[in-house]
């Protein structure tokens, strides 16, 4: 299994970022482990970016961008 987060254009990844700010937008792997991790432990997902948006309008907008 690779381990390295999945590759995605920097310039997108700003993106994503810019529309929760950066104080909601997890990038370094220690903060998103919880988030990729399940209960027990065993299986470990993979993203170079954990969004944490603050209302509906954050994600209509996400999901446009995605």
């Amino acid at each position: 299994m690779n381990d390295q987060p999945f590759d995605l254009d920097p310039a997108l990844i700003d993106r994503f970022a810019a529309i929760v700010g950066d104080r909601y937008a997890l990038r370094d792997q220690a903060d998103i482990a919880p988030y990729i991790t399940e209960r027990r432990g065993l299986w470990h997902g993979r993203t170079p970016l954990v969004l944490r948006p603050g209302s509906v309008e954050e994600v209509s907008r996400i999901m446009r961008l995605a």
